[in-house]
């Protein structure tokens, strides 16, 4: 037993635990190296207007913002096929303890069809994002083929906590597909405590395309939902309603477009939300399947409409 004892002592002195490497500008940002699994710490506020910021790294590390601020961070991504986000991809990772001022997500041009996009990353698999602010920020989205949200394109087998988009404009247009205002695409997780508050949609030009938008999410599918606040947003649905009537295949909900596979949804607070159109308060389309079946529970809402279309194929139980 002692052997062991002294064996492991001499492995932890031989293999100290690596520091994290400090974060005190832009340009230290933006040096992250591509497949990264270190740690990185934000010292104070950085502000990155004017940088142009690579889109095609691969994260396996950590990024915690000790509570600083990232100012002006703009992703622009228009390359066919490409995955924009300050990480293409967040894999084993994790962001944590920043508030994200003043962005510029722009994804899309006609005809030039990014697969992802997410303003920290357009794909989360096996990550975790928590205590993470967007505020007074800007999304702009043309042509995406699969998800975009204002933080995450999609996130697969991860935990989301603590995490809220303010005041932020959303413009979508054109063939954008699976749109959130915080996620395009929630599958096989849990996400906890997350605010949606105060922010402006505007929807243009939606086609036949299957298109979908949730102020959460585009789809929840196998997500574990413990507490989701929905307030004082604003949703202007110009060409989908007239979308909606002709070819019924613009899917739109408050919480979510569409409920997928097993869902269980607790403590959801829907206020004082603004649209002229037929956002369901909590989902538009409602998946039929033999385990198709959705827990909801503690759902608050100020909405005229019913929760969900009168016609559904998918199960739905309310609990105390």
């Amino acid at each position: 037993m002692k052997i062991f004892f002294y064996l492991l002592v001499a492995l932890l002195v031989a293999s100290p635990i690596q520091a994290a490497t400090n974060i005190a500008s832009c340009d230290d940002l933006v040096s992250i190296p591509d497949r990264s699994n270190a740690s990185w710490v934000l010292v104070n506020d950085i502000d990155c207007q004017g940088y142009q910021i690579p889109t095609n790294k691969t994260f396996f590390g950590h990024l915690n913002g000790d509570g600083h601020a990232i100012r002006h961070l703009t992703i622009v991504g228009n390359e066919p096929l490409g995955y924009p986000g300050l990480f293409k991809k967040m894999v084993n990772a994790s962001v944590s303890n920043i508030v994200f001022e003043d962005a510029i997500l722009f994804v899309g041009e006609l005809d030039r069809y990014v697969k992802y996009a997410g303003l920290i990353a357009a794909t989360m698999t096996d990550s975790k994002l928590e205590n993470v602010t967007l505020v007074n920020s800007s999304i702009s989205v043309d042509s995406v083929e699969y998800g975009v949200g204002s933080l995450i394109g999609h996130v697969y087998k991860s935990t989301v906590s603590g995490v809220s988009v303010e005041n932020t404009q959303i413009q979508m247009t054109d063939y954008a597909r699976s749109l959130g205002g915080v996620f395009g695409q929630v599958i096989s997780s849990k996400l906890n405590a997350i605010t949606v508050k105060g922010n402006s949609v505007d929807m243009m030009h939606f086609y036949d395309r299957d298109n979908a938008f949730g102020l959460l999410s585009s789809q929840l599918h196998d997500v574990l939902l413990d507490g989701v606040l929905v307030v004082d947003n604003f949703v202007n649905e110009k060409d989908l309603f007239y979308s909606l009537k002709l070819f019924q295949k613009v899917y739109a909900g408050i919480v979510t477009a569409r409920l997928q596979g097993e869902n269980n949804l607790t403590d959801l607070v829907l206020l004082s939300n603004v649209h002229n159109g037929s956002l369901y308060p909590l989902a538009d389309y409602i998946q039929k399947g033999n385990r198709d079946v959705n827990v909801v529970r503690d759902l608050v809402t100020d909405e005229p409409l019913p929760l969900y279309p009168q016609k559904h194929d998918g199960k739905i139980l309310f609990l105390d």
